[in-house]
């Protein structure tokens, strides 16, 4: 049996997110056994100072993206983004396939040293595209879900999608088996990239394949009204209806009717706000969406223009949210900190591995050093997370009770 122990430690612990202190950690094979005062017996690991965390979890992210870093910096959306001839679809292709990998690759590595254990990507170029980011990660204790797209857009000619009767053809059918055979999730860019018919082809496909879906919606206005002078219905209501995602990413001009209609549905959102802010998009909605019923999550999105570390995110959008509703009350503490565990591993079908800490559940979380200058005033060690905490704080990560990183502090307690 493969035993260790954290001794003194603070915990943030169960669904309920609640903060236990002075407790030992037992792990028995990668599993939590004991969460209890004295459990460990003075034997393993003493953790004075140190909060237990869940292992965080980003809900969205372009890590192909990373090898651009900057480069995004005050351009037009539009002109940046979209495929296949926005700016960050040139760059990659310039800077080649070795860069790109590269960049992901120590994207990926920057999560696990803030706390990240999990993240869903959705991934560019097809079935190749997958397979750059599965070499980026190789070796690397990180529970990724990768969403494939199609490798060559538009999907349809501009008549087709004015008619809003063609559906995909027979070719990007088999592109989506192509893309399933190697990822877990499969993503129409937009609602706007195809018809009504196309879009419930995509959902059909990718469900038969026990694959997972999601989407961008609700992002900027241009997504509703687009829709609407195509097809009668705004984005969201297209999504939600020949769609049915896993969940759908950003909603930033979302309307609370929109949101009730994800709330009726059962569908949660992945906001991306330190992204959507540098965009120019606006602060996503979450205090609407929260109180229109729907579970909420946090991703960092495009690691050219964001990193992916969700305690810059969680730090940023707290500040952003009471400023726009100029009220300090909300979002608190523990609802912010759900939207990167518990909600988030609930909107990725993850929530038996991951998003809280708890007994014969796997030891995946990460130790906040409380005693660094940055958070030693601090009362609540949740606060301190999710409005103060920084990467540098990261004491060490542990995935299924393996050491995944380790802070120079950490290794000199472990010589010790």
């Amino acid at each position: 049996m493969n035993r260790r122990a954290l001794r003194n430690v603070g915990c943030i612990f169960g669904p309920g997110l609640e903060f236990r202190p002075g407790v030992d950690i037992v792990i028995e094979d990668g599993l939590v056994t004991e969460v209890e005062a004295g459990a460990a017996r003075d034997i393993g690991d003493d953790a004075t100072g140190l909060v237990a965390v869940p292992g965080l979890i980003n809900a969205h992210t372009h890590l192909g993206d990373a090898a651009l870093a900057g480069r995004g910096n005050g351009i037009d959306p539009d002109a940046l983004l979209w495929p296949p001839d926005g700016l960050r679809h040139v760059w990659m292709a310039e800077v080649g396939r070795e860069a790109v990998v590269a960049g992901m690759r120590d994207a990926a590595k920057s999560m696990l040293a803030a706390g990240t254990v999990a993240f869903a990507d959705f991934r560019e170029g097809g079935v190749e595209g997958v397979g750059q980011i599965r070499e980026a990660l190789d070796g690397l204790p990180l529970h990724a879900i990768v969403f494939g797209r199609f490798n060559s857009f538009p999907l349809h000619s501009q008549s087709a999608l004015l008619q809003n009767t063609d559906g995909i053809t027979a070719e990007q059918l088999r592109e989506i088996d192509a893309v399933l055979d190697v990822a877990e999730g499969f993503s129409p860019l937009w609602a706007n990239d195809t018809t009504d018919r196309g879009l419930a082809q995509i959902a059909e496909r990718v469900r038969a394949r026990s694959g997972r879906l999601a989407t961008h919606a609700g992002e900027t206005p241009k997504y509703r009204t687009l829709s609407m002078s195509r097809t009668g219905a705004g984005d969201v209501q297209r999504i939600a209806r020949y769609v049915k995602p896993d969940f759908i990413v950003h909603m930033t001009a979302a309307t609370p009717a929109e949101f009730r209609v994800l709330a009726d549905d059962d569908i949660p959102v992945v906001m991306c706000p330190r992204t959507q802010a540098s965009l120019g998009n606006g602060i996503p909605p979450m205090l609407t969406a929260l109180d229109c019923g729907v579970t909420v999550a946090l991703g960092t999105d495009n690691a050219m223009v964001s990193s992916p570390d969700m305690l810059a995110e969680m730090t940023f959008f707290s500040r952003a949210l009471r400023a726009e509703a100029r009220n300090a009350r909300r979002p608190t503490a523990s609802e912010m900190l759900a939207t990167t565990t518990t909600a988030a591993a609930q909107a990725l079908g993850i929530s038996s591995t991951h998003g809280h800490i708890g007994v014969g559940r796997p030891a995946t979380f990460f130790l906040l050093d409380m005693s660094s200058p940055r958070l030693r005033h601090f009362l609540d060690p949740v606060v301190a997370l999710v409005t103060a905490a920084e990467s540098g704080d990261v004491a060490a990560t542990f995935v299924d009770g393996v050491l995944a990183h380790a802070s120079p502090r950490w290794q000199r307690r472990a010589a010790e």
